[in-house]
């Protein structure tokens, strides 16, 4: 790149600071459902909208059975998923727009 310093800098000063609103929004949830037993997408809403929350489904006791350290490595397969998924498309992106403009 030949950016000069004063198009770097706020850019990723900008990247830094919408990362760290994502990771405090991230925590924020990931504390509420901890602290209220929410598993699903559906259950969050549910909390959310002030209705009750069905525990006792087959989905939500298949979650709870699974042990911790199996979490953590489907955490890491998904997050390594990502970053392939989103390393492949931003290169081809990149490809595509210097395709596009020369």
């Amino acid at each position: 790149w030949d950016w000069p310093l004063e198009q770097t800098v706020p850019t990723f000063v900008l990247a830094l600071v919408l990362w760290g609103v994502a990771m405090f929004a991230a925590c924020w949830v990931d504390r509420i459902k901890k602290s209220h037993d929410l598993i699903t997408y559906g259950k969050i809403l549910a909390y959310w909208k002030g209705e009750a929350v069905d525990r006792d489904t087959e989905r939500g006791r298949r979650e709870r059975m699974i042990p911790s350290w199996m979490k953590a490595i489907r955490t890491v397969g998904m997050t390594l998923l990502a970053m392939a998924v989103g390393a492949f498309l931003g290169y081809g992106g990149a490809a595509l727009a210097d395709m596009l403009l020369g």
